[in-house]
């Protein structure tokens, strides 16, 4: 029998690896996010996303309460996820990156963690959370096409991100 895949290729087995280590790096997120809150070349805008973001994380009741066991990190993850490929955008890569304690690269974590966790969302709680986080990115796009150069684009395939199947599963 053939796995599921996502829009981006990924396997749903491949999604829950993602998701686990996504869930494990919370706390390296939220430290990105608190010191891109704190750099002065930061925009209010991108330092309020930071801001809300954190929040998100730290209220206990959101679209998923995380008192449930895994699902209820996966929209605190998906949130700071979009947030962070906000930063990307609009605060530019190189200072995310500076930002940036974690062993993995960012870039990639960021543009295959939301796919990633779209497996283990309903279509009601997806819908709910590309929403929310959709002003932002709207906003950001309409900026670009004023004028403003699109060189924050992030461009990352999914083999970029190795993921590795143990031999057992297929």
């Amino acid at each position: 029998m053939q796995e599921e895949s996502g829009r981006e290729g990924i396997s749903k087995s491949g999604a829950r690896k993602i998701a686990l280590e996504a869930i494990l790096l919370i706390p390296r997120f939220i430290q990105l996010l608190f010191r891109l809150f704190r750099d002065k070349e930061v925009r209010k805008r991108d330092k309020t996303i930071c801001l809300a973001c954190i929040g998100y994380v730290l209220m206990p009741f959101d679209f998923l309460p995380d008192f449930i066991p895994f699902l209820g990190q996966v929209d605190d993850v998906f949130i700071v996820a979009l947030g962070i490929r906000h930063l990307l955008k609009s605060a530019g890569r190189e200072k995310v990156e500076q930002h940036w304690s974690g062993s993995k690269d960012v870039i990639r974590l960021m543009q295959l963690i939301p796919e990633a966790l779209l497996f283990f969302l309903s279509p009601g709680k997806k819908a709910r959370l590309e929403k929310w986080f959709g002003k932002f990115e709207k906003r950001e796009q309409r900026e670009r096409s004023g004028g403003a150069d699109d060189s924050g684009t992030i461009d990352v395939k999914p083999d970029d991100y190795e993921v590795k199947e143990s031999e057992g599963e297929e």
